[in-house]
């Protein structure tokens, strides 16, 4: 989907990073903004096609903004380098010492999981349950986790659920007190900040209905995907979607 929004735009990164990439994420995970030399290196243009469940925000030439919004994020995303193992290692011990400053000792990681990889430049992906799972096992995860197992990214389709859930690596030889696996995440839509919610009337200023971020040509398809999703993670004894 493309679509006009006014605010943001590349040419404000342009102006204090004109020759480096700048790819910069919302804390919600769903909308990007990067900056021309970003949008070069990965070769996207006003040509490029639209992913599913995914939305380029454009200017009145059809040009994209540098607005990039759920699965449309993967465009640029993808060509981020990955992180490695100590990256994410360093990344969980300072989150857990960061909250146990604020007197908190549990907390739920809302996606992790093979899914993962197009999301927060990857750091959701199935590397990182990997290593939750072995500092839980050397008894180094001084915290109790809740995860969420993410088998497929926005735009995700049952086929992916289905196949998730087969070769996703759950950890299941830990203290589940202190690391467990609640449920499966589904992105169904976006988010209402962003307009990209899905929404039965239309957003103020002509910002249309949103989005499903789901597989699919047309909403009707995408509903009946999205229902299938949920019904193989409910048979696979998933509690949350």
């Amino acid at each position: 989907m493309r679509r006009r929004r006014p605010d943001a735009r590349r040419a404000d990164l342009d102006a204090v990073a004109p020759a480096h990439p700048v790819f910069l994420q919302d804390f919600s995970g769903h909308l990007a903004w990067v900056n021309s030399r970003a949008l070069e290196l990965a070769g996207v243009d006003a040509s490029t096609p639209v992913p599913e469940g995914g939305v380029v925000h454009t200017d009145g030439a059809g040009n994209p903004t540098g607005l990039l919004a759920e699965g449309a994020q993967d465009l640029v995303q993808r060509h981020l380098p990955p992180f490695t193992r100590d990256d994410v290692e360093r990344a969980i011990r300072a989150a857990v010492a960061v909250l146990h400053r604020e007197g908190i000792t549990s907390f739920t990681e809302p996606g992790l999981g093979p899914g993962g990889a197009s999301l927060f430049a990857g750091a959701s992906a199935q590397l990182t349950l990997d290593v939750y799972g072995e500092l839980a096992r050397a008894g180094d995860l001084a915290a109790r986790v809740g995860v969420l197992l993410l088998l497929t990214g926005m735009g995700g389709s049952a086929a992916e659920i289905a196949e998730g859930l087969t070769s996703a690596r759950v950890p299941r030889d830990v203290d589940p007190r202190i690391l467990r696996v609640l449920g499966v995440k589904v992105f169904a839509d976006g988010t209402p900040p962003n307009r990209t919610a899905w929404m039965h009337q239309e957003y103020e200023g002509g910002g249309g209905f949103g989005c499903l971020c789901v597989h699919g040509a047309a909403d009707a398809l995408k509903t009946r995907e999205l229902t299938e999703m949920v019904r193989l993670a409910h048979v696979a004894g998933a509690v949350r979607a």
